[in-house]
């Protein structure tokens, strides 16, 4: 729970100050080259708008990835330090 808070958080602080209207709906997919590292493994997602925030765990550091989702461009990247990995079974 409060990694999703803090994601928010990160999410409000670091996106543009202007109007976060909706895409507008297109066919196929959209290729986002470079989001995540090789062997990373995606912990969440969340959509916000034209933004999509992409949390994921690479060499045991939680980070975070704010994708704009009209250019497929990478804008900001972030680590959550002290953030804990669930345990694994």
């Amino acid at each position: 729970m409060g990694l999703i808070a803090v994601l928010a958080a990160v999410i409000y602080k670091i996106g543009p100050g202007q109007d976060k209207a909706s895409l507008a709906a297109s066919a196929g997919e959209a290729t986002i080259a470079g989001a995540l590292p090789a062997g990373a493994k995606l912990l969440s997602t969340a959509l916000d708008g034209r933004l999509l925030a992409l949390t994921f765990e690479s060499d045991g550091v939680v980070r975070i990835a704010i994708v704009d989702l009209a250019t497929n461009k990478v804008l900001r990247r972030a680590v959550l330090s002290g953030a804990l990995l669930p345990a694994t079974p």
